[in-house]
């Protein structure tokens, strides 16, 4: 055959999105295990979604995240490694600010200004 070996045409696939009642959804799910349970990790977990919802970071952007790279006074969070290799900025909300700083808090950082990773890893498996 005159085809043989020669790859098809690959059709452009579109990323899934998620609607926004499923996200409200899990919001709602998330802030309720929040308040009824207060630990760290309902607080950590509806932080976190929160969080890549409200900035759009990507999960590896999230994951390299340090306290050192957000910038409370100028209300800015700098991603040092983006998907486009460069250095860029995002706004950080009030909200978001409120509950990075209460999210350090309760994990007990030494510093919000440190190299230590916002969202850590603990015995080398990622909690993310």
């Amino acid at each position: 055959m005159l085809t043989n070996g020669i790859k098809g045409q690959r059709e452009d696939q579109k990323p899934k999105l998620v609607s926004t009642d499923d996200i409200k959804l899990v919001l709602s799910s998330l802030r309720r295990s929040k308040r009824r349970e207060n630990t760290l990790t309902a607080r950590r977990n509806y932080a976190l979604i929160n969080f890549l919802i409200g900035t759009g970071l990507r999960l590896g952007e999230l994951e390299r995240l340090t306290w050192a790279d957000v910038d409370f006074d100028e209300s800015l969070i700098r991603i040092n490694e983006s998907k486009a290799r460069r250095q860029q900025s995002i706004p950080l909300s009030e909200a978001h600010a409120r509950e990075l700083e209460s999210l350090g808090i309760g994990n007990q950082l030494v510093c919000k200004y440190t190299k230590q990773l916002i969202y850590p890893y603990y015995d080398g498996i990622k909690q993310i």
